[in-house]
């Protein structure tokens, strides 16, 4: 079975949702995170753009049809397992996680520290 997940990005101007369908456990989520800030394709820290960086995810994670799927906001609790937010405070990048809706938040931090551990903290 698949582990699904939204991730959202804003920054002062928008937001942008994205869904992939698997892989979102927060280890996965984190992984994919990382691999979009590694791959070259978004602008380097402290430019971040919602737009710009949700372009930049699509692109990371997509590997096939149906994984991946652009959506007019966070879908339906129930037809995912996760939500991910990603959004700039000062100068660093921040996450929150939440399961079971967005009242019910897992992890707020850095992206930094989500990647590092803050995602094998949650599957403990």
């Amino acid at each position: 079975m698949s582990t699904s997940g939204t991730f959202t990005f804003t920054d002062n101007v928008d937001s942008y949702h994205v869904y992939v369908h698997w892989d979102c456990y927060p280890t996965g989520a984190a992984e994919y995170l990382e691999a979009t800030l590694q791959a070259g394709k978004v602008w380097e820290l402290p430019r971040f753009e919602a737009d710009e960086f949700s372009a930049g995810f699509v692109a990371t994670v997509k590997n096939n049809g149906g994984n991946v799927r652009l959506v007019n906001g966070t879908i339906e609790q129930g037809n995912h397992d996760y939500d991910y937010h990603v959004f700039k405070v000062n100068h660093e990048l921040s996450v929150s996680v939440s399961s079971g809706g967005i009242h019910n938040v897992l992890f707020i931090g850095s992206l930094k520290d989500f990647i590092e551990r803050g995602a094998a903290l949650l599957e403990e």
